[in-house]
């Protein structure tokens, strides 16, 4: 764990950041977490540096992910599945 030598409350606020982290980055967090994650980062080195290596990593794997073309035939392929089961028959 990032604080083994924190007092018990610090462990604590340490916990809850860590578990709103993802939300936080995902855009997902309300804006009383979102809050308490700036709030928390500005006082505690280690979780900012979590953040930021949180950040670095979904960065690069941005970058690594290769997107492609979806063939027009297949889009329609699964509209029609799609039409079928909303329709009834």
């Amino acid at each position: 764990h990032l604080h083994m030598k924190k007092k018990n409350d610090e462990q604590s606020e340490c916990e809850k950041f860590l578990g709103l982290v993802q939300l936080f980055l995902d855009d997902e967090a309300s804006s009383s977490q979102a809050s308490y994650i700036n709030d928390h980062i500005d006082k505690c080195a280690p979780c900012l540096k979590h953040l930021s290596v949180e950040k670095e990593l979904r960065e690069l794997i941005k970058q690594k992910i290769e997107r492609k073309e979806v063939p027009q035939e297949l889009i329609q392929a699964i509209e029609t599945k799609i039409k079928a089961l909303v329709s009834p028959a």
